[in-house]
């Protein structure tokens, strides 16, 4: 392109004019000459298409339990499946049974936390005695048979965050949203380029896992 017309916000229309200074360039395409009055403007797409929502994290502070939160809402599998593992939960959750025993109460270690909430807890960072961060942890959770087991997170976002820190003030009182979309677009010469990115956006505000340690329980009869 050797010419730019630019339409401000009043509607005037301007003629920009070629700034060909051999001592000074800005986009100056590879291989071009020095006094080139020349500026690439690469093929873009205006509109891509997007598609639905593949995976959905939620990262919110729990200040009850100490922990920040990221809760996999949606995730694909290694099928391509789509799932929403929080309606998963809710259809497959069963009526508590009641607690067996002679005494008055019961001893729990740990009241229940759904699977798909993976806890984040605030670690000291170098520097400083103030400087806090954020790792991702594990939380072992009883199975069918009473033992302890550890899951593993299923989502992308939370997989990459493995061993890493994360500063403390990412994870605002508001909370995080993170989604993940594939998108589709053509290119100039008609050519199809699909592509997955993630968006942030602000939460909903603080919310409570329940999660609650050493807990006597009175037993039911």
């Amino acid at each position: 392109m050797s010419d730019l017309v630019v339409r401000d916000t009043f509607g005037s229309h301007e003629l920009i004019a070629p700034a060909a200074d051999r001592q000074w360039a800005m986009y100056r395409p590879t291989g071009s000459l020095a006094g080139s009055a020349m500026l690439a403007v690469p093929s873009v797409t205006i509109a891509p298409l997007a598609g639905e929502v593949v995976e959905e994290v939620r990262f919110l502070r729990d200040e009850m339990a100490n922990f920040v939160w990221g809760i996999e809402q949606i995730v694909t599998d290694a099928d391509g499946n789509r799932r929403n593992l929080a309606d998963e939960y809710v259809r497959a959750v069963l009526p508590a049974a009641p607690t067996e025993g002679r005494g008055d109460v019961a001893y729990r270690l740990m009241t229940d936390v759904p699977e798909y909430w993976v806890p984040f807890i605030p670690v000291h960072l170098p520097g400083g005695s103030r400087k806090v961060g954020l790792i991702e942890a594990v939380l072992p959770r009883p199975h069918s048979l009473g033992e302890l087991e550890i899951s593993l997170p299923r989502s992308s976002v939370l997989q990459e965050l493995r061993g890493l820190v994360i500063p403390e003030e990412e994870i605002p009182t508001a909370g995080v949203v993170v989604r993940r979309r594939w998108f589709l677009a053509r290119s100039g010469d008609g050519g199809r380029h699909a592509w997955a990115a993630r968006s942030v956006s602000a939460g909903r505000g603080e919310g409570a896992s329940g999660l609650r340690l050493d807990v006597a329980e009175p037993v039911k009869e």
